[in-house]
């Protein structure tokens, strides 16, 4: 069973359930996938009603993706959410995203976020147990591909998908363990002390 919620220091992701959704979680998806800046690389995922949100949340659900929203500890607020989907079960694979609010950026907290979801996709004893990930990127994103390089997570590749041109990234579970984890958790540490 997904846990329904981790904490961090300063971050907690809580689960978003279909069954158990409420009217504040599709508000704040709403509010996430309207935001210009946080959805400038993503225009095909915009959603202009909250009757669009709902039934956006619902269906990727329903498809498997295991989307957490992301809250602020103190003050609470939201901040944005990270998701697994197309999961692949018999070879144990998904792919990963994050979206953050902007007035979020810079602050540490999607890093305490990421760092948190990949602890539960790669070790969480109740979490995905995947043997990799994948994730993209547009090619003008330069504050994600910023973000991944300085985390030590290297580009895989090129891809073109609905929102234009992308770059690919792959994770796996050796090298979060053996190398990003260490990196990641270097790097909040000194952003904790900031």
């Amino acid at each position: 069973p997904v846990p329904r919620q981790m904490e961090g220091d300063k971050v907690v992701l809580r689960v978003v359930e279909a069954a158990t959704m409420t009217a504040s979680e599709i508000s704040n998806f709403y509010t996430l996938y309207n935001e210009s800046r946080a959805m400038q690389f993503l225009q095909s995922a915009k959603c202009t009603t909250l009757d669009a949100a709902e039934q956006r949340l619902r269906r990727k659900l329903k498809e498997g993706t295991v989307l957490f929203i992301t809250e602020q500890q103190r003050p609470e607020s939201f901040v944005g959410v990270s998701f697994f989907g197309c999961m692949d079960i018999k070879d144990p694979v998904a792919d990963f995203g994050i979206l953050i609010l902007p007035q979020f950026w810079g602050t540490g907290l999607a890093l305490e976020s990421v760092v948190l979801s990949l602890q539960y996709a790669f070790e969480s004893a109740n979490g995905l147990k995947l043997l990799k990930l994948t994730a993209e990127t547009s090619t003008s994103n330069q504050r994600a591909l910023h973000f991944a390089k300085h985390c030590g997570v290297e580009p895989s590749g090129t891809d073109t998908n609905e929102d234009g041109d992308c770059v690919c990234f792959t994770l796996t579970r050796s090298k979060w363990l053996e190398e990003v984890k260490g990196v990641m958790q270097t790097r909040l540490q000194l952003v904790r002390t900031a």
